[in-house]
């Protein structure tokens, strides 16, 4: 949030004031950062779920996983007849992705998603592919009840749980990839930003993805937003980590007040 006001206000119109300043500081609340109010909502409710979880017996996970199906896929996404999940970027789709995941994690064994590895992968693509030839199609031609971005499309959502138990059938670890997810919050919320990520990231990038696109085609396009994400996530993870290095005094001192309370104040013996 102050990243980006700094940068409107060197480059952009904007003018700082306290307001402003205010607002950049709590950005979540209110904000467009409806990722971040999502699974901050999930992130209290989930022990009342997970109690909830515990009592299901396997059916029973099954058949409450049926309903959030029709509710959130064809009332939410094909419909819109449901307000609170029209396009997947609400608590409700949250707690849909939240109920599936718990199921996998108490009722799908591992060895069954290694043998099934591959199949979540073609699943995965093929998903992925359809997706893609569908959305390209309705650039040009109407596709009733097809909205590519919504976080609730049948494509989406089963692209990604296939790729969600292709990962679980592999045990790795790996520095570079722990490294990276640390500042996934960051990209998240430098990329939604409103100047660098809609005054300049997405004209720059969508003007040049529709030049590639008129001077070489489709497949072209692919590869050039393929690797100007790649470029983009690796800008702001270095930033991520010029954050976390600049920070980490901070946070020092902070682990070492609240350590302190915490000896004197709460370890009391009785």
């Amino acid at each position: 949030g102050l990243i980006d006001l700094f940068a409107s206000a060197v480059w952009g119109e904007e003018i700082i004031t306290r307001g402003t300043l205010f607002s950049t500081i709590l950005c979540f609340f209110p904000s467009k950062y409806w990722f971040i109010q999502c699974y901050l909502a999930l992130y209290l409710m989930s022990p009342l779920l997970n109690r909830g979880f515990e009592k299901l017996t396997k059916q029973e996970f099954l058949v409450v996983i049926a309903l959030f199906s029709i509710i959130n896929l064809y009332l939410g996404y094909y419909w819109r007849g449901l307000k609170f999940n029209e396009n997947g970027y609400t608590i409700a789709q949250f707690v849909y992705l939240y109920l599936i995941g718990a199921y996998i994690g108490k009722h799908v064994d591992v060895d069954v998603l290694v043998k099934k590895r591959w199949w979540s992968f073609m699943i995965y693509v093929l998903c992925s592919l359809l997706w893609g030839v569908i959305t390209v199609h309705s650039r040009s031609t109407y596709i009733p009840h097809w909205y590519p971005w919504s976080y609730n499309n049948p494509f989406i959502l089963f692209s990604a749980l296939a790729l969600f138990c292709f990962g679980l059938s592999f045990r790795f670890q790996s520095k570079v990839i722990n490294t990276a997810a640390k500042g996934c919050l960051s990209v998240y919320i430098l990329h939604c930003s409103a100047f660098l990520g809609e005054t300049l990231l997405y004209n720059q990038v969508g003007f040049y993805s529709s030049w590639v696109y008129n001077q070489f085609g489709l497949f072209a396009e692919f590869v050039s937003l393929f690797f100007m994400a790649l470029i983009v996530v690796g800008l702001i993870l270095l930033i991520d980590g010029l954050r976390r290095f600049m920070m980490s005094p901070v946070w020092y001192c902070w682990d070492k007040t609240t350590s302190i309370i915490h000896k004197r104040f709460l370890l009391i013996e009785l």
